[in-house]
């Protein structure tokens, strides 16, 4: 993780090939550091405006929550990213989420 928890980077990325001639051997071999650089330049995936809608979905939707008897007031959201783990097909992100919440209890709960 990068950015202050919004960004993740692939590293140490490498690749194989399975090449028939001795040709593509070759400029394999000759341009095998110059792909890697390319790759690693676009390795990092910045989080940052997926993080920021779902704080403001997560504030959109407590702010609207209608709970006779109880009130709620939350804090901003804080999401930071924990942890990446590669699936067969995708890489999946975990979040930490964290947000102060004070919950008032009122009469309307008794009725």
């Amino acid at each position: 993780m990068v950015k202050d928890g919004k960004a993740i980077k692939v590293e140490d990325i490498r690749f194989a090939s399975v090449v028939d001639s001795a040709f593509w051997s070759a400029a394999e071999l000759v341009f095998r550091d110059e792909i890697l650089k390319i790759v690693d330049a676009h390795a990092t995936f910045d989080l940052s405006a997926e993080i920021d809608e779902a704080v403001s979905e997560i504030t959109r939707a407590i702010a609207k929550a209608d709970l006779p008897g109880l009130q709620i007031k939350a804090g901003t959201p804080d999401i930071a990213l924990d942890g990446v783990y590669v699936a067969s097909s995708d890489l999946v992100v975990v979040a930490n989420l964290t947000m102060p919440v004070d919950a008032e209890v009122t009469e309307a709960i008794l009725k």
